[in-house]
């Protein structure tokens, strides 16, 4: 979550701003199993392809690459000026 929030912070979201590259977001993610509650994850989003959405991770510091049909929603994380 760091540097985009500091832990015990709590993530504000407005999914009616788009995603720009170096934001925070929110995603929301799908399991296999029927009954499984999502998993969430808080990145800095980096771009989407056709198939995927890149986003960065500082700890360990990496790209990661989720499938869209696995993604439920990808909020934008806004601050108090952009709320």
């Amino acid at each position: 979550m760091f540097p985009v929030l500091r832990a015990g912070w709590l993530a504000y979201v407005n999914p009616n701003r788009p995603l720009t590259p170096r934001c925070g977001v929110v995603i929301q993610m799908r399991l296999d199993q029927p009954d499984a509650v999502p998993l969430c994850y808080i990145k800095e989003y980096l771009r989407r392809t056709a198939t995927k959405l890149v986003v960065s991770q500082y700890s360990p510091l990496e790209d990661l690459e989720f499938q869209l049909d696995r993604i439920i929603a990808a909020h934008r994380i806004v601050g108090l000026a952009e709320m």
